[in-house]
């Protein structure tokens, strides 16, 4: 499906559809908000073409078209006989330890030798020629044993590549989804092409182009009817995560696009569709924040537009599973060291080991300090240069209450809008104070805490989201 011809083709609407448009403004008279009903496009959230990283002979594909696949499920396999059997050998040589014990019996013989010809020494009964030669060989036995433990190093190196280059041989699935093209067959040749494309249909994406004229009326999080061609008379919820900053001059237009939560895929992906956006504001599920209201008190006050969250400001609970991961990612899918967590008791820590065991990996235990979010600050933005006092009555005008100035040492003297435990109080407060027509910023409260992460040694990005997945369960 090329989605970027489906999206161009808005404009030629049917007279349906028009008709259709028309109907859900009349329905919708008291949106607060003076928007119309706009032509949009139903696209999947991800959508990927598939390759191998390496070039080889198709033996197996185990998924085909429109087949629902897991994140983490092998999809493609070449022929791989040579890697398994390099595999196998870098297994033998790594367990290869004779050498190793060969050359301790020879350096503990050597070293009696050279304490014997020493006694002899104290006795005037050996040359000075016979203690050289025994230093001399006790010496050589020494670094033949660092020698041979070496070579036990570089043979778990190996080892190590000789797993990676098979799974260079073989695709996994990247995300749950489902397959929409299979571009090879079993027994072709692939060097460069991908083999097949997956796409991620919960959530679904809507995109959407609105006027120049509704530009600073449109916000991240505000919520918006959907109503597909495929059924017009039901409408689906869906709320903006990005509005473009940019407008297009010819057309004089901006593009928006919204999230669908579409549980089952029983939502049509790749179909237009008329949307109707409203002033309200997404909340997200399990959420047991309050919105905050303009009477909260200072020590409770607000936030802002998650488009401009600082990157460090994530919930402490997506903090303590994902965002406090660390990495260092190589080329081909590869990461030669990954750290899960942290956990905060022993008991979860132990029950993410079993997990990441069960994928044949060895986690390491490693502690340390990492900065925890405990909360989020609403400021005035850094850019306003007025007096503190001047700001608070200027807001105050405007119908903000229950502010107060920040300490100028560590915050500039800057006029606090609130404080709220997570990001999504935040936005909405910093939405609240952007319709106002004030400027403001979220910045991140932070302190340092003890934890324990679990550090795994070569893993592939397919297996790495899919023990995040479990994790996330814990």
């Amino acid at each position: 499906m090329n989605y970027k011809e489906l999206f161009t083709g808005w404009f030629f609407y049917s007279a349906s559809a028009t008709l259709m448009s028309a109907a859900i403004v009349g329905s919708n008279s008291a949106w607060a908000l003076d928007l119309p009903a706009v032509d949009c496009v139903i696209t999947p959230s991800k959508s990927v073409d598939l390759s191998v990283a390496t070039s080889g002979v198709i033996r197996h594909i185990h998924a085909e078209r429109s087949e629902h696949v897991k994140a983490g499920q092998l999809l493609v396999e070449l022929n791989s006989r040579v890697e398994e059997a390099n595999l196998n050998l870098a297994k033998l040589k790594a367990n290869m330890k004779a050498e190793i014990s060969a050359e301790e019996i020879n350096l503990r013989y050597d070293r009696l030798q050279n304490e014997r010809v020493r006694n002899l020494q104290e006795k005037k009964l050996v040359s000075g020629q016979n203690i050289d030669e025994s230093k001399r060989s006790e010496q050589v036995s020494y670094w033949r044993l660092q020698q041979a433990k070496d070579t036990y190093a570089v043979r778990q190196l190996e080892l190590e590549r000789a797993a990676a280059q098979l799974d260079n041989t073989r695709v996994f699935a990247p995300f749950d989804g489902v397959v929409t093209q299979v571009y090879k067959s079993e027994g072709e040749y692939v060097e460069d092409s991908p083999v097949m494309q997956l796409v991620q249909l919960n959530p679904l994406h809507v995109e959407a182009v609105l006027g120049m004229e509704y530009f600073g009326q449109i916000h991240n999080n505000m919520l918006g009817d959907v109503y597909p061609e495929t059924n017009q008379n039901t409408p689906y919820s869906a709320h903006i995560e990005v509005v473009d900053p940019v407008g297009d001059t010819a057309s004089g237009t901006f593009g928006v696009r919204l999230t669908m939560d579409n549980p089952g895929n029983h939502i049509v992906s790749g179909v237009k569709c008329i949307l109707k956006l409203s002033d309200a504001l997404y909340t997200e599920p399990n959420n047991s924040e309050q919105a905050p209201s303009d009477t909260a008190s200072a020590s409770e006050a607000p936030l802002t537009d998650s488009a401009k969250l600082p990157a460090s400001a994530t919930s402490s609970e997506e903090s303590s599973k994902e965002s406090m991961t660390q990495s260092i990612e190589l080329s081909g899918g590869v990461i030669p060291s990954y750290k899960f967590g942290p956990f905060a008791s022993d008991k979860e820590q132990k029950k993410a080991a079993q997990i990441i065991e069960s994928y044949g990996f060895d986690p390491q235990r490693v502690d340390a300090d990492f900065d925890f979010i405990k909360g989020y600050l609403v400021l005035s933005a850094d850019s306003y240069r007025q007096p503190s006092s001047q700001l608070l009555a200027q807001f105050g005008r405007l119908g903000v209450k229950d502010m107060m100035v920040m300490p100028q040492k560590t915050y500039q003297g800057r006029i606090s809008f609130g404080a709220y435990n997570g990001p999504q109080s935040a936005n909405m407060r910093q939405a609240a104070l952007t319709r106002m027509g004030i400027k403001s910023e979220v910045v991140a409260r932070t302190e340092k805490e003890s934890a324990t992460w679990l550090a795994v040694e070569s893993i592939n990005e397919a297996k790495r989201e899919a023990i995040l997945q479990k994790l996330g369960s814990l």
